[in-house]
């Protein structure tokens, strides 16, 4: 067979055609549109033109697409910056720790971004240090091997969007500190690091171990955390209260919500010492030994649903998916736990006796054991309500025996739609339909579309709403 190469093609047009010369301008124009729009879109993102501070890693003329602008310095920026002005970091590497400490306002706020291929490293130390500083919102940063990249202290209203993380050697993606430290937002980040460090432990109170997506250490409170993508760490999400402070006046009104987290080698939360008003709702968890872990607290109104998790590969047989240990301090307000799906190894709940105050209600649960444990006996507490879950195992007379879980179902194997997805829907004439039972929480009552709410992270083959964030 012959093939028609390109230079053939176009010997045996006509080009005196006006069809044919009008068909060849138009291609060559279209290429000419293409390769412009393609050769911008890889050099920068859209660059502002008011009120803006443009920077580079030596100041100075930097042309882009043909325009010149004058640049300064990433510290002169920050040294120089007006409230309502951006800050623009060109492609380049920004080696170092950068301090910023300015107090803007909310119709005027400070905007820290970049062109997506501006670098902040400092493997010593934090790449960006914010102290004392209000009204700000850095977006489109990247940060590579930084020991902390970005570290928060005693400042409010401030955002976080669009950040990525890389390199083995960066250790906390997000730190918070300081009992001022209010109304942070950290939203659509990405962290994937090249390798996992795992340490011998959970770390103690008050230590921080290595590779920590967030860690809050004795905030005020009103901090957001949402819609990340977050691979491969020790611990996801570290909270550490003051133990010696009332849990109302310190790290409250906690919202965790449409995240993913994936291969959290000690575990996807952990709270230390106390926490107030905690809402983890609508995520994605796989992998991880222990998933949520209370240590030592007090405080409570914690509410976890409409969560879906799963653990595959080394964790499928072990860990726990809720755990609570105690030495002084106890939960004084309810844990809510409901409308979940979990997929967990042996263990669902670890708990030290005198642990109070559990709700659980409309959870599907599957374990990967033979001999999966849901809770021991002799945890068993005359507080908790628990009932109307669906299993893939038989509950054991003794917990029934004790009032708990009288009216939940059991199926025993559950075909999920795409567990590689974490898509964990049930076929529609599974056993998880119409058997829930309706909740009221804070004046918030289950929406459903059949007789009754559906069993597990869904309702109605979407993903479940459960109440709306209430502040405390």
């Amino acid at each position: 067979m012959h093939h028609i190469q390109f230079g053939e093609m176009i010997e045996t047009m006509d080009l005196k055609n006006p069809r044919i010369r009008l068909m060849i301008s138009f291609l060559v124009l279209a290429f000419m549109l293409l390769y412009t729009f393609y050769t911008k879109r890889q050099v920068t993102r859209f660059i502002p033109t008011k009120d803006v501070v443009y920077v580079s890693p030596t100041g100075g003329a930097v042309k882009v697409h043909r325009k010149t602008y004058d640049t300064v310095t990433f510290s002169q920026a920050l040294s120089s910056v007006k409230p309502g002005e951006v800050i623009y970091l060109f492609q380049g590497v920004y080696q170092g720790q950068w301090d910023v400490e300015f107090l803007a306002s909310e119709d005027k706020p400070v905007s820290i971004t970049s062109d997506e291929k501006a670098f902040i490293s400092n493997p010593e130390g934090p790449c960006l240090s914010i102290n004392r500083s209000k009204w700000i919102s850095v977006d489109y940063l990247q940060f590579k091997n930084c020991k902390t990249a970005v570290k928060v202290n005693q400042s409010k209203n401030i955002l976080f969007s669009s950040v990525a993380f890389s390199g083995e050697q960066t250790q906390v993606a997000f730190l918070l500190e300081g009992e001022q430290t209010q109304n942070i937002v950290i939203e659509k980040n990405n962290w994937k690091p090249e390798e996992v460090s795992k340490s011998e432990s959970l770390p103690q109170v008050q230590t921080l171990s290595r590779q920590n997506f967030l860690i809050a250490d004795q905030i005020l409170g009103d901090l957001v955390v949402r819609k990340n993508l977050v691979h491969n760490v020790a611990t996801s999400i570290l909270l550490i209260a003051d133990g010696l402070m009332s849990p109302e006046k310190g790290t409250k009104n906690i919202q965790i919500y449409e995240n993913a987290f994936y291969d959290s080698v000690e575990g996807f939360l952990k709270v230390a010492n106390g926490c107030y008003n905690l809402w983890v709702y609508n995520n994605t968890f796989v992998n991880a030994p222990r998933w949520f872990h209370f240590e030592d607290i007090q405080g409570g109104f914690f509410y976890f649903f409409g969560n879906k998790g799963t653990n595959r590969t080394k964790y499928k047989q072990g860990g726990s998916v809720f755990s609570f240990h105690h030495a002084r301090r106890r939960p004084t307000h309810p844990i809510y736990i409901f409308n979940n799906s979990f997929i967990f190894g042996r263990k669902y709940f670890d708990l030290q006796p005198s642990t109070k105050l559990l709700r659980h209600y409309n959870n599907l649960l599957s374990s990967n054991s033979q001999s999966p444990e849901l809770l021991q006996p002799s945890s068993y507490d005359s507080t908790f309500q628990m009932d109307y879950d669906l299993t893939d195992f038989e509950i054991p007379s003794a917990l029934k025996n004790k009032g708990l879980w009288q009216n939940s179902a059991h199926e025993k194997a559950f075909t999920f739609k795409n567990i590689d997805d974490v898509d964990l829907l049930l076929s529609s004439n599974s056993v998880a339909k119409d058997k829930g039972i309706s909740l009221k929480l804070a004046g918030w009552e289950s929406e459903y579309y059949g007789q009754a709410p559906d069993i597990g992270a869904y309702e109605g083959g979407q993903e479940f709403k459960g109440p709306p964030f209430q502040r405390k």
